[in-house]
């Protein structure tokens, strides 16, 4: 099974989870292509989309180690002001249903190991200080399965064939130039002072204009994605 992340998603070592953050305008959703579900041909069209807002989710497959080090490219929040800092007692809980924190939602994960798949066009620079580089902008995870994933947490049942391909989105609905990234100070307690990643003029020799997302009715016509509204990863 692999997962696809991509928008205001933070991916936290202690917990092994991936957090949603509460955005304006921002819609965190599931995206299934119905050719990954049970029950469904290989070669069949459409998708179903899951409302991940205050829900935590978990898949039945082994916990274990979770291997990071293939987030290399993914902004760190403690190169961005999370520092002395403590996470926010409802990540620990994995507890998606208080509406004070601002975390949106969680995907709890198996074990497995985490990937980029694509980049943006354009570098940014995502330290406080230093030179502009390559950022991530779909983060992956990979985990093994040999038989029928059952997805919980959701508002229905979902069942998976072992080879899914899913993706899990925190994207814009309508244009909003506020810059959405400084929200993830609102994974700690008291929250955290974030710095935004800044773009540059300098173009990214691995970075492509293209990126897949499964389409899904509340979409709303438009699918921003930028890197002042990217995965990142704690610490």
């Amino acid at each position: 099974m692999r997962i696809r992340f991509m928008g205001l998603i933070c991916h936290v070592d202690e917990e092994d989870v991936a957090v949603l953050m509460t955005a304006e305008d921002h819609i965190p959703l599931l995206r299934v292509p119905n050719r990954f579900r049970t029950g469904f041909d290989d070669n069949a069209a459409g998708t179903i989309c899951f409302l991940l807002s205050d829900r935590t989710i978990s898949f039945s497959l082994s916990s274990g180690t979770v291997n990071r080090t293939g987030l290399t490219g993914v902004p760190k929040l403690s190169e961005l002001g999370a520092t002395s800092v403590t996470l926010d007692a409802n990540v620990a809980l994995k507890d998606a249903t208080d509406h004070t924190d601002g975390l949106e939602a969680f995907v709890v994960l198996p074990a497995g190991s985490y990937g980029v798949e694509d980049w943006y066009t354009v570098k940014g620079t995502i330290a406080i200080s230093g030179s502009p580089v390559c950022v991530a902008r779909t983060v992956i995870f990979d985990a093994n399965a040999s038989s029928t994933i059952t997805v919980s947490g959701l508002a229905s049942s979902l069942s998976l064939k072992p080879n899914a391909i899913i993706t899990v989105t925190n994207l814009e609905a309508v244009p909003n130039s506020t810059s959405h990234f400084s929200t993830y100070g609102n994974l700690f307690d008291p929250p955290a002072s974030i710095t935004s990643p800044s773009l540059s003029l300098t173009m990214c020799p691995e970075g492509s204009d293209e990126y897949a997302i499964p389409t899904c009715s509340d979409d709303g016509g438009y699918l921003n994605i930028g890197v002042e509204c990217s995965n990142s990863t704690y610490p």
